[in-house]
């Protein structure tokens, strides 16, 4: 009893209101439409108006057995058969469509016929069809080709992918190297820019993004094939039990596979680097590759009880081995780390020797400044010295040169007092010799 209250809550039952179940019965007695005779109508059309949005499908398919029960119903008491269409059903337009795509895009090339399916399906495809749709449409394209074969009394040749060639691939190849995209992962390449490239160059649109991708992916990445010339990949033992055991056991897509694949075997060419063996670098693999392997394997595989626990095991060994060589990973780094921080250090210790000797060396230029400073100054003294030395002589020159003018004075005012005396003796001699006349 509790499994199943536990289901019931987990999964509750649907059920359709009575404004619901009218709302669905006016919808198909309005969207019920009539061809040559048989009325027909469209699930799709229904629960456009009908759904809400957001509903999972566990409940459109239950809107779906409701919408029978009632178009039953209706056609019980209308006397007449309404055809519910759950999917879109190939119809006679459909045909006359693709044979006449057929009659427009057949080519002749040296004689042959030939036709692109992919051509048929961009004019052909109205857009958002699935993979099983296209797989239809192209199984009638071969039918139609066949008819057309055995009526015109020609051979038209139905190409749905076309072998690369070699000039192909250069020309992918200069493009990649040109845009500087060469060795990169595919998911971080601009394919729409590099595609427009392709078809520029090429002056032909028979090639997809999408395939240009697959070609880079599986033949023309460095990664995948190393050496210039190709080779298959040869798996080892290890290597296909693995394979085996994450399809098995782990659920995943063949991309996912070759990714955890490649990153052993990148682990495995760093260990090579950094022990320094000199071993050519492995390597990757692809997807295509790995399913190829699976398909092979097990179409070939005996027991494969003993498969799936030689895989077992080997998974184990392997999770072992990953764990070691992380662990080497993780000593490596810490090697790498301690000998960047020693050289680190060393760095700053010749950082701090550089500058006690550019210090020491300033002191150095200082003292010098000093002792220069000090001897200008004395020099300075010594010329301020000089200068009162020669102001005292220029001093004393002036007193000298004043004494002797006032010696010149002195003297030329005796000569005058020389002179005025002489004169005084004239005039008295002159009175003299006067009164001696007179006496006389």
């Amino acid at each position: 009893m509790s499994q199943y209250s536990n289901t019931l809550e987990n999964n509750p039952p649907f059920i359709l209101s009575t404004e619901d179940t009218n709302k669905l019965s006016k919808l198909i007695s309005e969207l019920t439409t009539e061809k040559s005779g048989i009325f027909e109508i469209s699930f799709k059309e229904i629960w456009s108006k009908f759904a809400k949005g957001g509903e999972k499908l566990q409940y459109r398919r239950f809107v779906q057995n409701k919408c029978r029960k009632l178009v039953q119903q209706q056609n019980i008491s209308n006397y007449r058969k309404v055809k519910l269409i759950i999917s879109r059903h190939w119809e006679a337009d459909d045909t006359n469509k693709l044979s006449k795509l057929i009659s427009e895009l057949t080519t002749e090339k040296s004689g042959i016929f030939e036709i692109s399916f992919k051509e048929i399906w961009s004019k052909f495809a109205k857009g958002g069809e699935k993979l099983q749709y296209r797989r239809f449409v192209q199984n009638k394209c071969r039918k139609l080709v066949q008819q057309q074969n055995i009526s015109n009394y020609r051979k038209v040749k139905l190409i749905i992918s076309r072998h690369w060639e070699a000039d192909e691939e250069d020309l992918l190849a200069n493009i990649l190297k040109e845009m500087e995209e060469m060795g990169k992962k595919p998911s971080e390449i601009k394919w729409n820019s590099v595609y427009k490239n392709f078809i520029e160059k090429r002056g032909r649109s028979d090639r997809d993004k999408k395939a240009l991708q697959e070609r880079y992916r599986n033949y023309l990445d460095p990664k995948v094939y190393l050496p210039d010339k190709r080779k298959r990949f040869t798996f080892t033992e290890e290597q296909t039990f693995l394979i085996i055991d994450y399809k098995v056991n782990g659920k995943i897509g063949w991309k996912e596979i070759a990714n955890k694949l490649n990153e052993v075997i990148d682990m495995q060419n760093e260990l090579n680097e950094a022990n320094g063996k000199k071993i050519k670098l492995l390597p990757r693999c692809t997807p295509n590759q790995v399913k190829i392997k699976y398909n092979t394997v097990i179409k070939t595989m005996k027991d494969p009880l003993y498969t799936l626990a030689k895989t077992a095991e080997l998974r184990r060994i392997q999770e072992s081995k990953e764990t070691e060589e992380i662990n080497k990973m993780e000593e490596i780094e810490k090697t790498e780390e301690t000998e960047t921080e020693t050289c680190n250090k060393m760095e700053e210790i010749e950082k701090t020797e550089e500058t006690e000797t550019e210090t020491c060396n300033k002191m150095e230029e200082i003292e010098k400044t000093e002792e220069t400073e000090t001897e200008t100054c004395n020099k300075m003294e010594e010329i301020e010295k000089t200068e009162e030395t020669e102001t005292e002589t220029c001093n004393k020159m002036e007193e000298s040169e004043k004494t002797e003018e006032t010696e010149t004075e002195t003297c030329n005012k005796m000569e005058e007092i020389e002179k005025t005396e002489e004169t005084e003796t004239e005039t008295c001699n002159k009175m003299d010799i006067k009164f001696i006349t007179t006496t006389i």
